[in-house]
């Protein structure tokens, strides 16, 4: 089973990603840990990683793509997986869709966890990280909205989108996930 896990910061959508992965017993492949792996071993393209973070912009789809589909050809994907941060926005969906073609393979369902902004900027508030100020999450919001849109609206239209909910208890969040992606 293959399943993109979808939802702005803030929404609890890596921690539904991380509990899904362990239920469904395949592993979970996060774009922003692919490069923070990369900026930790110093590599070539860890330090372009890198400028791109300290420059507050996104890393190069060409760069992110050749991590992400780089570990997506690991053996322990073969049977399926869950991507959380990844496609970001459209070119990096036409490359997955090439790559999964490619070994004629597809997503199987997209959960998409809505959360309101303002409920969203109050939980990221509260962990206090530098870059955590209203401003910069309603910016950071606003680049999650105009790139997801035209992936969610894609697979709408293929019947994959399950939209749930983000401001019950993890559990009940969790719970409805697991019902979502198993039907």
């Amino acid at each position: 089973m293959i399943v993109l896990v979808y939802g702005p910061e803030g929404s609890g959508k890596t921690t539904q990603a991380v509990l899904l992965s362990r239920i469904l017993g395949i592993p979970l492949i996060q774009s922003g840990g692919l490069v923070r792996d990369e900026i930790r071993k110093k590599s070539p393209v860890g330090e372009i990683c890198e400028e791109s973070a300290k420059a507050g912009k996104y890393v190069d789809d060409e760069i992110v793509n050749t991590l992400i589909l780089g570990r997506l050809s690991g053996e322990d994907c073969k049977n399926g997986f869950i991507l959380d941060g990844f496609p970001r926005h459209y070119p990096q969906l036409l490359a997955l869709k090439k790559f999964l073609a490619e070994k004629n393979q597809h997503i199987d369902k997209v959960v998409y966890i809505t959360i309101p902004e303002e409920e969203s900027i109050k939980r990221l508030m509260i962990r206090g990280r530098a870059d955590d100020t209203p401003e910069l999450i309603r910016s950071r919001l606003q680049n999650f909205h105009q790139g997801a849109q035209p992936i969610l609206d894609e697979y709408k239209k293929e019947g994959l989108v399950e939209e749930i909910d983000g401001t019950p208890t993890i559990e009940q969040i969790h719970q409805e996930v697991v019902k979502r992606v198993r039907s």
